[in-house]
């Protein structure tokens, strides 16, 4: 019998088809954290920096931003951001 670990381990790595700057990205589980999609986009060539800022596109113009150490659930089709910090203060 397969223990419960083993188990969760399949079910998280399923992959998870996003979109993140207009580029797809495959992401392995469907937990993440705003650096590990982040981290993903980049070493799947979309042109960013692991100290841009990540945004989930909540339709009708919205957006919400995503910490890195903030952990969400992806879902295929969900469209992020990653922008230049430009906070100069």
């Amino acid at each position: 019998m397969a223990d419960v670990d083993d188990v969760k381990g399949r079910i998280d790595d399923r992959k998870v088809e996003v979109t993140l700057n207009d580029k797809p990205v495959v992401l392995v589980g469907s937990k993440q954290t705003g650096e590990s999609i982040k981290k993903a986009a980049i070493e799947q060539g979309v042109s960013i920096k692991a100290d841009f800022v990540l945004s989930i596109e909540l339709g009708g113009g919205k957006t919400r931003l995503i910490g890195d150490d903030e952990f969400i659930e992806v879902r295929p089709q969900d469209r992020f951001l990653a922008i230049e910090n430009d906070d100069n203060s």
